[in-house]
């Protein structure tokens, strides 16, 4: 019964599991004529036309609109689509999306970068005399740099990780109340986010660090 309507099975059709958290099984399929009845629709929405092999897609889709043309009257008020033009804009849309969160990464680099360089640089400020006694105990100036740097990058690994830690839960928690959805995070991405993030920290200590390293060592230790 569907909907108080009687119904004969003739057949039952192999199980496809799930898509999407959608159980595809749980579907059942009914004349054309009777569904519109039970459902009081006046037209079709979606015809779904399935064919052979993909050398007939052409001559399908013609046909389709030669016939489907020929019943609306010869006007041509309806959308032919086919497989192959739904997946290409769907990888147009993908591009799309693509192209945003990159620059939505980027951005976040950015101002994250920036924010590490001001930290670091604001510091260099502040421990002037840690930075003279340093020197005056026999420390270099690559020493010292190599010092900023290395703080530099461990901060900006540790908020690399944070990020990471934070997406893996978000994807469990999908994974969760999805099931179906295919969410998953490879070791090699891991991996690529955490050398950005000990890059971009490098990048943003060079400033703060050679300007603690050029900081004169008799100047540094008299700054309160």
């Amino acid at each position: 019964r569907i909907a108080g309507a009687r119904f004969r099975v003739v057949g039952v059709m192999q199980p496809k599991g799930q898509m999407m958290g959608f159980d595809i099984d749980d579907v059942a399929y009914v004349p054309v004529a009777s569904a519109m009845d039970l459902f009081n629709q006046d037209e079709l929405f979606e015809i779904d036309v399935i064919y052979s092999t993909a050398r007939d897609a052409a001559r399908v889709e013609a046909e389709v609109r030669r016939v489907l043309t020929v019943r609306h009257g010869g006007t041509e008020d309806f959308t032919v689509t086919s497989q192959e033009a739904m997946l290409d804009v769907f990888g147009k849309v993908m591009d799309v999306v693509t192209m945003a969160v990159g620059a939505i990464a980027g951005i976040s680099l950015l101002v994250g970068a920036t924010g590490i360089l001001t930290m670091m640089w604001i510091a260099v400020g502040e421990r002037t005399s840690e930075i003279g006694l340093v020197r005056a105990l026999g420390a270099t100036r690559g020493q010292v740099q190599a010092l900023f740097l290395a703080e530099a990058a461990a901060l900006a690994t540790l908020g690399g990780i944070a990020g990471i830690v934070l997406g893996l839960l978000i994807g469990a928690a999908l994974r969760f109340f999805v099931p179906g959805l295919p969410v998953e995070t490879p070791v090699r991405f891991v991996v690529a986010g955490l050398a950005t993030s000990m890059l971009t920290g490098l990048v943003s200590g060079v400033a703060p660090a050679r300007r603690a390293a050029s900081l004169d060592p008799i100047e540094a230790l008299r700054a309160e």
